[in-house]
C-alpha cells in the first residue's frame, strides 16, 4: 500500500510540473490598425499666404508603417497581456497636410517628383515637404490606473523652387487617456490609438496653422510680414 501511496504521489507531483510547464503567464495579441481620416478639424480662422506652394510627399510618408509592442501586467490574464499594435498612418499623413496646406495657401500644387539641380518649378513659390519622424503608442499604467498615450512628430522641410532647402520645422502633438473600465483597453480591437492619433493631429494641425508666418524662410517670400 505503501508503494501504491508513493506512486500516486509521483504522479501528482509529475501532473504539477506539467501544468505550471503550460500553464499561460501571458497573453500576445497583435492588432492592425489603418488610420485614413483625422478627426473633426474646424475651419481655421486665418487667411491664406498669397503663395502658390507646391507640395511633395515621399514614399515611405505616403505609406507610413509602425509597429508598437507593449506589455502590461494585468493579474485577471496570468501575469499580462503583450500588445503588438501594427498602425498604418500614411493615408493619414496625406489627408493631415493636403487639409493644412489648402487652408495656409492660396494656391496648392502638388509635385510628384522633386526638382533635381538643373530644374526648377517657376510656376511655384516654394515646395513643401512633410516627414513623420517620431510616432509612439504606448500603453502603461500610472497609480495603478491603465492608459495610453501617442506622440507624433513631424518635421516640415522648405524649399525654393529649384529644390534648395531654406528651413526646416519640427512640430509634435499628443494625447493620453486614463482607462477607468478594467479590461476596456485591453479588449478593444482598436485599442485607443486611433482616437488619440487623431487627438495629436488636431494638436499638430493648430500649431502649424498658428505658427506658419513665424518661420524665416516663409516670410521672406512675403512682400509685407503676415500677422496669423
Amino acid at each position: 500500500m505503501c508503494a501504491n501511496f508513493k506512486i500516486h504521489k509521483l504522479h501528482f507531483i509529475i501532473f504539477i510540473l506539467f501544468a505550471f510547464a503550460f500553464f499561460p503567464l501571458g497573453c500576445t495579441r497583435t492588432i492592425n490598425i489603418k488610420i485614413t481620416e483625422i478627426g473633426d478639424h474646424p475651419r481655421p480662422l486665418i487667411e491664406p499666404l498669397p503663395l502658390n506652394a507646391g507640395v511633395y510627399y515621399r514614399n515611405d510618408f505616403r505609406t507610413y508603417k509602425t509597429v508598437q509592442e507593449n506589455f502590461m501586467p494585468f493579474p485577471e490574464h496570468q501575469g499580462g497581456i503583450t500588445r503588438i499594435t501594427k498602425i498604418q498612418l500614411g493615408e493619414a499623413n496625406i489627408t493631415l497636410f493636403n487639409y493644412l496646406l489648402s487652408h495656409a495657401f492660396e494656391n496648392l500644387t502638388s509635385i510628384k517628383t522633386f526638382p533635381n539641380e538643373s530644374e526648377n518649378l517657376k510656376s511655384i513659390d516654394l515646395i513643401v515637404e512633410p516627414t513623420i519622424s517620431k510616432y509612439y503608442y504606448s500603453e502603461h499604467t500610472v497609480f495603478f490606473e491603465p492608459g495610453a498615450w501617442v506622440r507624433i512628430e513631424y518635421t516640415i522641410n522648405f524649399y525654393s523652387p529649384d529644390g534648395l532647402q531654406i528651413s526646416t520645422w519640427t512640430i509634435s502633438g499628443e494625447s493620453s487617456q486614463y482607462i477607468t473600465l478594467p479590461g476596456t483597453l485591453w479588449y478593444s480591437p482598436h485599442g485607443y490609438s486611433l482616437e488619440l492619433t487623431q487627438i495629436a493631429m488636431q494638436e499638430i494641425a493648430t500649431q502649424f496653422l498658428v505658427g506658419l508666418c513665424n518661420q524665416s524662410g516663409i516670410n521672406k517670400l512675403l512682400d509685407k510680414p503676415c500677422d496669423q
